[in-house]
């Protein structure tokens, strides 16, 4: 679920926070099938949503699902939460992907990007499908940052 995406999905908080009417109203607005033991939610943008926030210590205390919770700007957004989840939840912060960590996201083998490194040490061309594909996979980086 995605907070700012979709803010309608926001009324999935609005009242009890118990397991069963969370479940039960994301079921109803089709956001798929939830299996005990076998579905993650992932809550997205959580800051939109702080009594999200707040539903992390019931959705984990109940334990039938793991739950995911991010959100670009939850340190300025942490005073709107009525009832911090102290003890559920664990910060891990996020930093965006180097070119190289972006290859190995894609797929790329660590002994192509040691051979486009040693191309460009030894001032060598590098193969031209292996360029094109880099290229294509560098454009792809360019747009999201636009």
């Amino acid at each position: 679920m995605n907070f700012e995406e979709q803010p309608s999905l926001k009324r999935i908080f609005d009242g009890d926070l118990d397991i069963d009417s969370i479940t039960e109203k994301i079921s109803a607005a089709g956001l798929g099938r939830l299996i005990p033991s076998k579905t993650l939610l992932f809550l997205c943008e959580i800051q939109s949503c702080p009594s999200a926030r707040t539903a992390l210590k019931f959705i984990v205390e109940d334990g039938r699902f793991d739950v995911i919770a991010s959100g670009s700007l939850l340190g300025l957004h942490y005073r709107e939460v009525s009832s911090y989840p102290v003890g559920f939840e664990h910060k891990v912060e996020m930093h965006s992907l180097d070119f190289e960590e972006f290859l190995w996201a894609n797929g790329i083998d660590e002994g192509t990007i040691d051979g486009l490194r040693r191309s460009y040490e030894r001032r060598k061309p590098v193969d031209e499908f292996i360029h094109h594909r880099m290229m294509e996979l560098f454009n792809i980086t360019i747009e999201k940052i636009r």
